[in-house]
């Protein structure tokens, strides 16, 4: 037993499942009803049980911790890791709650003026709220930049950053409820804010050959979709089905897949820098519902009970549709 500090029976509540700092040395669980807030240090073998209790109620997950696992938002109120206040956010506008960017640097919190049914979009089980604007936070909690849509009837979100340039992408929209749930948005638009000055910048939607550099968007979530700009040019591209980013191999190449669900199967795809080309990798096997990770030279298929192991062998840019494909397998 790693801990003495073993997390309480809260049956009939429930525990989340567990939140892991990006540098995997602090796991934080938090029970649902109840508030019940442990975290271990994992590297140091203790614990601390908070002396605050964060409930959440059913159907949302009341806590928003950041990626660095340091930092956590509860009902408009910012904390450390030790439970201690650090900042409040009184506002009493329609949210949902801050989420954080991937380096844990800034946070948001997206907003609507209403509770229109306009402003929330059918999201199956639950209804997603379609923000009317947001307000940009630093890691303490204080407002840097504040972002509202431009006409009404129009819709803002912020859809990805851009870490390394200081700068997020944004999504503009309008919606059409009598659509399917995928297609509810309309009239999409996209910007790039500068967050230190507030300038907007608009994006055209362009192909990769247009590309003269090529950056990702990134999410901050556990399934990254695919999205990239050209900050130079003014250009953004993503595939026109949903998509999963992967990693980015050895050269640069950067990886990703889309499942094909009428045929149960996934294709790889790798952009090449090279020659600024999209390339399919054809794969035999069945890889829907499992999970892919790009470690360096390998792509990690996670079956049930085995492990499997793809990777190129002896490819090129300009002729990877030669390339080999083994498969190493791990029984579990």
């Amino acid at each position: 037993m790693l801990f003495a500090n073993q997390p309480d029976n809260v049956a009939p509540d429930f525990y989340s499942r567990g939140s892991l700092s990006d540098n995997r040395g602090t796991l934080s669980i938090n029970s649902f009803s109840q508030g019940n807030a442990l975290v271990y240090d994992l590297r140091e073998k203790t614990s601390l049980r908070l002396e605050r209790k964060f409930i959440n109620i059913w159907p949302y997950w009341g806590i928003a911790r950041s990626p660095d696992g340091k930092m956590f938002w509860h009902n408009h109120r910012l904390y450390d890791v030790r439970g201690t206040e650090v900042a409040s956010l009184e506002r009493k506008e329609l949210s949902t709650g801050p989420f954080w960017s991937p380096d844990s640097r800034y946070s948001v919190y997206p907003y609507a003026l209403d509770d229109s049914p306009d402003n929330w979009m059918d999201g199956g089980d639950i209804d997603v709220l379609a923000p009317q604007a947001f307000i940009l936070m630093d890691r303490a909690g204080k407002p840097v930049q504040a972002v509202q849509a431009e006409q009404p009837g129009m819709h803002v979100e912020l859809a990805g950053w851009l870490p390394d340039r200081n700068e997020a992408v944004l999504q503009y929209y309008r919606l059409n409820r009598k659509k399917p749930v995928n297609e509810q948005k309309q009239e999409i638009a996209y910007k790039i804010l500068s967050i230190e000055t507030g300038q907007l910048s608009e994006l055209k939607s362009a192909e990769l050959e247009q590309f003269e550099q090529v950056d990702r968007v990134m999410k901050g979530i556990a399934d990254e979709p695919v999205f990239f700009v050209d900050r130079k040019k003014g250009l953004y591209w993503h595939p026109e089905r949903p998509s999963v980013y992967i990693g980015e191999l050895n050269q640069g190449e950067l990886v990703w897949r889309i499942d094909a669900y009428s045929h149960l199967t996934s294709q790889l795809y790798i952009f090449c820098a090279a020659d600024k080309k999209v390339k399919m990798i054809s794969v035999k096997y069945s890889l829907l519902n499992n999970r892919l990770y790009l470690n360096r030279w390998a792509v990690r298929l996670v079956y049930p009970n085995r492990l499997v192991f793809l990777y190129l062998a002896g490819y090129e840019c300009s002729n990877l549709t030669n390339s080999k494909i083994r498969f190493l397998v791990v029984r579990g």
